[in-house]
Parts: C-alpha cells; structure tokens; sequence
C-alpha cells in the first residue's frame, strides 16, 4: 500500500502550479541546489538525472554555473511525472546558450527507462516525498547510478512560512483548522530518509540539515508567493471579507517571522544581494553507491 497520496492528486497540484513554480518556492529550492553541489562537485564529463526534476531548477543552476564560469556543461536528464513541469522546463531552457546538452523526458520516478550504471550523479531534490512508492523510487536511483556515483536526496525538516500561516488563520478565523503542508509527515524525518534509501540499495548514507531562505525583496512579496501557493487551499470556503483579511495578517505574520539572508551572485565572485523571508530547513541526503 502506498504511504503517500496518489498519483493523480500529486499530478493535479504539480500541473496546476507548474509555470510558477520556482518564483513560487521564494528561491529555496535553488539555495539548496547550490548547496548541493557544493558537496559534489561534477565536471563536464559528468552525466546527471534531475530526478523529478519540476522546472528544472538543479539543470538551470549547472547550466548557468557553467556559463558564469566559461566551462562546457555536463550532460543533463531533467525528468519528471508532470507533462505541464516538463514543459516549463524546456520553455526556459529554450532561452539559455548551452541547452543542448539537456535532455526533457515526462517519466515517473518509480519507473525510469535509463540503463544500469547510468548516471554519475542523481539528484532528488525535494521531489521523492511525492512518489506514490518511494522505496521503488530509492531502488530506480541505485539502480541507474553508476558504482562510486553520488545521489543526493532533499526533503525539509521544517518548513518557515507555516508559523506565519497558522498565525494569519488564528487571527483571521480562531477556531478554522490550522494549513497542513502537502507533504505526508513522516518525511520531516532524516532517518525516514535514510531507511528510504537503504531499502532502496544504498548501503553508506550521510544527512545533515541546511537552513536556506523562502524570500523575496520585502515581507510582501513573500506573503504573496505564500498566498499564490497555498492561499486557494486555505481559503476556500472563506468569504471575501475574511480572505481580506487574511491575506493583511499573513503580510504582518511573514514580517514578525522574518529574516534576512545573504544569497549569492551568479556570475560575481563573492556578491549577493539581501532577501527578506522565512529560514527553510532542508535534509540534505547524500549517498554513494
């Protein structure tokens, strides 16, 4: 029996998310690309899956690394079970110079149609908590890396923008029931992520945690990305007045809970540029086969 929800109900929230989908995240989950390969480091003989790949965040990040540092890319296979984020994808790698050495397939994690020994790297990056049998998805990561290839697997331990939503509803409506994320709970859990992909093959896996940013340019934007997420869900039944209402105590929850952050410069050595936001808390996975 599946431990998580089904296909069809993950499908419909990606598809219907898909083209706002890494505006939406507040940069977070490109935080956490970035800090990835900061453990791995590939070269451009390097053959990578971005394994539920969304909008191809881990590819964009490689191939602008790449660019910013007049280095060949590697070779990429962004591969996802969602046809509308697959096509997000390919609309916004149309537009980068080193394209061509990406590859888009619509394939479900659970069944990837690569050979054996495939990849040197596979990254999961906030993706495998989606996959109706995850031991499956674990098994087709071992499955298809090469022997001494790296897979790195993310999932959040703690999710920043929750305390402010919870504090938007109390104060909106104190008695509605309080937003629960739509990620089954068991994977706010590093050693459900490590006994995943140990019963997926893998025999050495190492996590650690890494807080990164759900943030924009002010406390506004930043509810506002919340609310384009997660304001339908939680608003539903609500009149207009209340979801008013909402949406002013999520701005004032979001600037009570924020931080700044300092996140880097593509393209200039030691630069970044402040954002404001909620701290994101990922589990970072990385196993070697």
């Amino acid at each position: 029996m599946s431990e998580n929800k089904s296909p069809d109900t993950v499908l419909d929230l990606f598809n219907s998310i898909a083209a706002g989908y890494e505006v939406g995240t507040g940069g977070c989950t490109y935080d956490t690309a970035r800090h990835i390969f900061s453990l791995c480091p590939i070269t451009k003989d390097s053959i990578i899956l971005d394994n539920a790949c969304g909008p191809g965040i881990v590819a964009h990040y490689l191939l602008s690394a790449a660019a910013f540092s007049s280095q060949p890319a590697p070779t990429l296979h962004c591969t996802d079970f969602s046809p509308a984020m697959i096509q997000v994808a390919r609309d916004t790698f149309a537009q980068l110079p080193n394209a061509a050495s990406v590859s888009f397939d619509v394939m479900s994690g659970e069944d990837l149609s690569f050979p054996d020994n495939t990849f040197t790297h596979s990254i999961t990056n906030f993706g495998i908590m989606f996959f109706p049998d995850a031991v499956q998805g674990a098994k087709e990561i071992y499955r298809t890396l090469r022997p001494g290839g790296t897979a790195v697997v993310t999932s959040w331990a703690k999710m920043g923008y929750v305390e402010p939503i919870h504090r938007a509803q109390k104060a909106t409506k104190p008695h509605c029931e309080l937003f629960v994320p739509p990620m089954p709970p068991q994977w706010y859990s590093a050693e459900h992520v490590i006994d995943v992909l140990k019963k997926g093959g893998f025999e050495h896996v190492e996590i650690h945690e890494k807080v990164v940013c759900f943030g924009g340019e002010s406390a506004r934007e930043v509810s506002e990305m919340v609310l384009k997420l997660f304001g339908g869900i939680i608003t539903k039944t609500w009149s207009d007045e209340e979801k008013r209402r909402f949406e002013e105590e999520l701005h004032k929850a979001v600037e009570h809970c924020q931080i700044s952050f300092e996140r880097p410069t593509f393209g200039r050595e030691g630069a970044a540029s402040t954002v404001f936001g909620v701290p994101m808390t990922a589990l970072v996975a990385v196993a070697r086969k």
